[in-house]
């Protein structure tokens, strides 16, 4: 029952190749994906799903980065802009740019906490 997180997710799963330790790695690692595949005897597809939270995606990467959302390219071509506020995930949507998508997650920052000034400026 995957609703109820009864299925075995991550290193408990019989067949995972990698640990959550690695795979948080390789979130954040900004190298190209065949030399991350290639370093972890991994294939570049697979990587490719990790990157884009469709394998391991209950891992929802760095705390820090789970905290500040951002801006990511989308399979479509499009960019996604999400923002994390008080433990709570904001979808802003899909943009034609990573300006515009920052531009919306800065405008939702200012809505959220007025009284913080944003990063992003």
């Amino acid at each position: 029952m995957i609703s109820k997180r009864r299925n075995a997710f991550g290193e408990r799963n019989g067949v995972a190749k990698l640990t959550e330790a690695q795979v948080t790695a390789i979130l954040d690692d900004p190298r190209l994906h065949r030399v991350i595949a290639a370093e972890y005897g991994m294939t570049q597809a697979m990587i490719s799903r990790i990157k884009r939270r469709e394998a391991w995606a209950h891992l929802g990467g760095t705390p820090e980065r789970r905290k500040r959302g951002g801006v990511y390219l989308h399979k479509g071509g499009k960019w996604q802009a999400e923002l994390w506020h008080e433990g709570k995930r904001f979808y802003l949507g899909l943009f034609v740019n990573s300006e515009a998508a920052a531009r919306a997650i800065n405008n939702k920052r200012d809505i959220l906490s007025p009284d913080k000034k944003t990063l992003d400026r």
